[in-house]
């Protein structure tokens, strides 16, 4: 799958996700593959923005209870 490169700004005017990545929220771009952690918790393999937001991504593994999804912000 290839993420959403789209701006930030552009996605969050729909119905966006966000993962909350340690102590970080960060946009979820794209969904790649679902699994379980370690704990056998339910997760997904997430593409989000890097954190300096260059434009690149990263595939991180995050509980499905730790990704929210809001709805779009009124324009």
């Amino acid at each position: 799958m290839v993420p959403d490169t789209r701006p930030a700004a552009e996605i969050t005017a729909g119905v966006h996700a966000v993962a909350h990545t340690g102590r970080r929220k960060r946009l979820v771009r794209g969904i790649d593959r679902f699994g379980h952690l370690a704990t056998r918790e339910p997760s997904a393999w997430v593409w989000v923005a890097s954190p300096l937001g260059l434009g690149r991504h990263q595939l991180v593994q995050v509980a499905l209870s730790e990704i929210i999804t809001h709805p779009g912000r009124a324009s």
